[in-house]
């Protein structure tokens, strides 16, 4: 087995600063004969930070083992199958691991931060018999997601069990003092809180990302739930979730060839949306991220300032935006090389601005996407958005080549900073 290190990337920036600069503080690396990887971060106002890290052990004889986040140690037995464990630390504002607990042998996939110091947390177990959490035994029959609150000293304060043996979460996002999930269904029966759903069956692709809603973050009890469409289809995708005033609005792509989707009185054919719900995630209206081929938009993820809409996404060829094409950098023939962008419009879907990268050099090796932004935050009135490429690009005034000389998907880190009317800080 190759062994992996954990990479940390703890980039504490100068968030409350308008400098066209940013300020990279300290790394730490953890690691171990297996792999682990970081779910979720969030920095205090003190500058400790706080992170979800989840450890994979796979099947062959390692013997015992030791994960070690500075001074504190976890002794982690042989397994003879797949085992997963997560855990949650904190840092000082140098960096250094100053307490941690371990949670499960669950994974977590998402984790987010209130404004109160509290810490909500996804996790999925589906590929296990039953899983332990803070001495009460969970089975997949009975729903294969949790998900909790801990406060600021890691204490459970709430834990609920939703969906189905073929539930696992996707997103969990706390937006406007809402707590907000999307989650993936296999098919069959599922309930999500008072709500049940019937989907007709099982996706030949996996999980689709169809449901999604509202927990209240004071006792865990869901409000409220909601899907778009119950019959399993392939290549309908929810990607995030944000609250704005007394509306929703929900990210996503659709994707296949010839077939259109009709949701309420709009037409779906192919490509990224954003859909805006009502208070119950009911659908009002969509706007829908058009390109000049089939396949070839999506949007990734979502943020708002209590005003405007801000998300970014991807596309091949060109894309359509404020009445013209804006080329990606990639013809037709290279379709399956993707752009990344970032965008705002407003609540109304009025279009405000469009950035993308200049493509400067396309390299021959590389036949997956170019770019992909994985989320965006927003800090002291900026965005900051992260996500990977492997192309050379050119954005705002900055080249960036990356460092990689092999193919396929190796990709490096991009991080951007902009203002809310799309000037691209660095």
């Amino acid at each position: 087995m190759k062994l992996r290190k954990v990479h940390i990337f703890f980039l504490l920036f100068s968030l409350f600063s308008t400098l066209n600069a940013q300020n990279f503080e300290w790394l730490k690396s953890y690691g171990n004969k297996n792999s682990e990887s970081i779910i979720g971060l969030g920095v205090e106002k003190s500058g400790s930070t706080v992170s979800v890290l989840v450890h994979q052990c796979s099947p062959v004889n390692v013997g015992v083992d030791t994960l070690k986040l500075d001074s504190i140690s976890y002794r982690l037995p042989y397994v003879s199958s797949m085992y997963t464990r997560s855990f949650i630390f904190r840092t000082n504002k140098n960096g250094k691991v100053i307490n941690s607990k371990f949670l499960s042998d669950f994974r977590i996939v998402k984790a987010c931060k209130d404004s109160l110091g509290n810490y909500y947390c996804a996790a999925s177990f589906f590929d296990t018999n039953s899983i332990v959490f803070n001495s009460s035994v969970y089975t997949p029959k009975n729903g294969a997601t949790l998900i909790f609150k801990l406060d600021s000293q890691f204490n459970l304060k709430w834990t609920i069990q939703t969906g189905n043996e073929l539930t696992s979460a996707y997103r969990l996002t706390y937006s406007n003092a809402k707590l907000l999930f999307v989650l993936l269904n296999g098919g069959g029966f599922t309930k999500i809180g008072t709500k049940n759903y019937s989907f007709s069956s099982k996706s030949n692709i996996g999980p689709q990302n169809l449901l999604f809603g509202e927990i209240n973050p004071n006792n865990g009890a869901i409000k409220w739930s909601n899907c778009f469409y119950e019959n399993m289809f392939d290549n309908f995708y929810l990607t995030d979730i944000i609250s704005l005033k007394n509306n929703y609005y929900v990210s996503g792509v659709y994707y296949k060839n010839g077939n259109a989707l009709v949701l309420n009185t709009d037409t779906f054919r192919n490509g990224g949306f954003v859909i805006k719900t009502d208070s119950l995630g009911n659908y009002q209206k969509s706007l829908h991220i058009k390109g000049n081929l089939l396949n070839s938009t999506g949007v990734s993820c979502l943020q708002s300032d209590g005003k405007d809409i801000y998300f970014s996404g991807v596309f091949s060829d060109s894309i359509f935006w404020n009445g013209k094409y804006i080329k990606s950098g990639y013809s037709g023939a290279n379709s399956n090389k993707y752009n990344f962008f970032y965008a705002s419009v407003s609540e109304s879907f009025s279009q405000n601005w469009f950035v993308a990268p200049v493509v400067r050099d396309s390299i021959k090796l590389i036949t997956n996407s170019s770019g992909y932004s994985y989320g965006v935050k927003m800090d002291g009135g900026f965005l900051y958005f992260f996500g990977s490429y492997n192309d050379k690009i050119r954005i705002a005034n900055t080249v960036l080549t990356p460092t990689f000389k092999t193919k396929d998907y190796n990709s490096d880190l991009i991080i951007s900073k902009l203002d809310i009317i799309g000037n691209v800080l660095w």
